[in-house]
């Protein structure tokens, strides 16, 4: 079974310019995420799998398949490792 990612809810965070800026509390500092990870946090508003996400990214952008799943699992892990996006 695909494992289910979502925004972790106590996140503070802000779309300027569009562009998302995430409040990393624990580590005390602002990330400005590009325009990637700003349609695939945006994308999290909702559960999503990796795959889902992969696949939007590729439509959102028009991106070689191999290029945006290294580019998603990537960021995936860097916000799963600091506690932005969880896995339920």
């Amino acid at each position: 079974m695909a494992e289910i990612l979502v925004r972790n809810d106590e996140i503070l965070w802000r779309l300027v310019e569009d562009k998302v800026v995430i409040l990393d509390m624990d580590e005390a500092i602002a990330i400005m995420l590009n325009d990637v990870g700003s349609h695939i946090w945006t994308a999290l508003q909702t559960q999503k799998t990796k795959e889902e996400l992969i696949n939007q990214v590729i439509e959102a952008f028009d991106a070689d398949k191999e290029t945006v799943r290294k580019d998603v699992h990537s960021f995936l892990n860097d916000m799963i490792k600091r506690d932005l996006i969880r896995i339920r």
